[in-house]
């Protein structure tokens, strides 16, 4: 039977040949997580091979007991959390803990790529907690370096920024950067990625310093209310990326053609990354500077308000009118008749072409219709309330359906071919509404009676001894 063994620097947990690359001390025992055990096995040549004729999850669990030992999942979390969240679970709680914990093993939740990086952190973090230098270690921790060598990327500045931050600030602000590394392709190292390598402890590239330093300057040109509230709110564009870039990344990851050169693509991808983080650091500081924000349904509003105005802006070329509120509203709700109008002329020009193809096609006037609208001249002038008509062409159906914003055109096919009939009622002082009757199996009877945008009639009963006299005249009955 394999053996689970550990050794503590560096941190590694082994079973057999085979090393654990992830920190399993969260690995829910409720879970098969056949995967793992499938690995385990292969690393050293004792791949499950199983018989046709066996009962193969019966055969699977008799070979993984045989091979890997009884409560295999139990003991290789219980060695991970010995190895690596016992040593350094003070630093831990404090610095690198995503959700609470309940006194159970299994509900611990620490930021998982944090956990080797606070290892290799730990003998600086101890000199850090001596020199007062608390609220840094996050950061400390999430760059793996030294406060001396993030001062000298970020520059004196922003590190004087950084040094007033409470640690709740600080937290919000790794929380954000966290996101950014796992999910934004930041982390390349030679032709590597290395972003979801668990265990990676290297410093950040060229081009996560920039979009740190980035960010530490939106945040350092607002209030930290809105950091608290909305930082990670506005960031969630960033972690989402392009679906493109993503797709072409992966497929560069597992190739293995030499002339294969995805470089322009990461650059161009890192490219996008700052601009999106430019583009939400105008935004928080236009936030800051001209709108008293003080709950997070304002700020959602103003986002939206900022981001379509800034969509109509990049339509038709112009800048964003940023120096006050006022301006920017008066420059959208100018952009916003503009493209009204602009729709509106479109739909119109559609609706003629529509109604010039139509008319052509059918005709302005189908003979059936015009038949069927003497055969009911006589029951309509016995309901003069009413104010009815038998729509009798193609140009009495579009206007009709334009009147009242329903889709009585549709049935032009059907009225061409003599099944189909509608009527226009115009009651005085009452609501407008459109009947319409449809021929099946040799019978007229109602189809459908509905108001403007295919409201319900709201009288229904007026209309009742009207519809039946229609479709006994129609039925040869009167």
């Amino acid at each position: 039977m394999l053996k689970i063994t550990t050794t503590l620097s560096p941190p590694a947990v082994f079973v057999g040949k085979w090393q654990a690359t992830q920190v399993y001390y969260n690995y829910s025992g409720g879970e098969r997580r056949d995967d793992v055990k499938d690995e385990v096995l292969e690393a050293n040549g004792l791949a499950f091979v199983h018989n046709s004729n066996d009962n193969v999850y019966a055969a699977y669990n008799k070979h993984v007991a045989a091979k890997l030992g009884a409560k295999f999942n139990a003991r290789l979390r219980a060695a991970s959390y010995d190895v690596w969240i016992k040593p350094i679970k003070h630093i831990l709680d404090k610095h690198c803990l995503l959700g609470q914990h309940g006194g159970n093993l299994r509900n611990f939740s620490y930021l998982p790529r944090l956990i080797p990086r606070a290892h290799a952190m730990k003998d600086t973090i101890k000199t850090m907690e001596k020199d007062g230098q608390l609220p840094l270690i996050p950061l400390a921790i999430l760059f793996c370096c030294t406060p001396s060598e993030i001062r000298k990327h970020v520059g004196k500045g922003r590190w004087k920024y950084l040094c007033k931050l409470p640690h709740s600030v600080v937290m919000k602000l790794m929380l954000t950067l966290y996101k950014l590394e796992e999910n934004m392709f930041i982390q390349f190292v030679g032709d590597t990625y290395i972003a979801n390598q668990m265990l990676d402890t290297r410093p950040p590239t060229a081009c996560f310093w920039l979009a740190i330093c980035e960010v530490i300057d939106i945040c350092r040109d607002i209030k930290n209310t809105l950091i608290d509230r909305h930082l990670l709110v506005v960031f969630k564009l960033v972690d989402n990326g392009d679906g493109t870039v993503n797709e072409y990344f992966e497929q560069a990851e597992f190739s293995f053609e030499p002339e294969f050169n995805w470089q322009p693509a990461l650059k161009a991808a890192q490219d996008k990354l700052l601009a999106k983080i430019r583009e939400q650091g105008v935004l928080l500081r236009w936030l800051n500077q001209h709108c008293r924000v003080s709950n997070k349904q304002e700020i959602e509003r103003y986002l939206a308000f900022f981001n379509d105005t800034r969509k109509m802006c990049n339509k038709v070329g112009e800048k964003m009118a940023l120096s006050s509120k006022e301006a920017l509203k008066s420059q959208h709700d100018r952009l916003t008749a503009h493209f009204r109008d602009a729709i509106l002329q479109r739909m119109r020009a559609q609706r003629d072409a529509r109604r010039e193809g139509i008319i052509k096609e059918l005709g302005s006037y189908h003979e059936s219709q015009v038949i069927i609208a003497e055969k009911l001249s006589q029951t309509l002038a016995q309901h003069p309330t009413l104010n009815a008509r038998v729509l009798t062409g193609g140009e009495d159906y579009l206007d009709e359906a334009e009147e009242m914003a329903h889709c009585l055109v549709n049935y032009l096919g059907a009225a061409h071919k003599g099944v189909f009939v509608a009527l226009s009622l115009r009651p005085e002082g009452q609501q407008r509404t459109t009947l319409s009757l449809a021929k099946d199996k040799g019978v007229w009877s109602k189809h459908q009676h509905f108001g403007y945008d295919n409201e319900v009639v709201e009288n229904p009963a007026l209309y009742q001894d009207f519809t039946y006299s229609v479709c006994a005249t129609l039925n040869g009955n009167q």
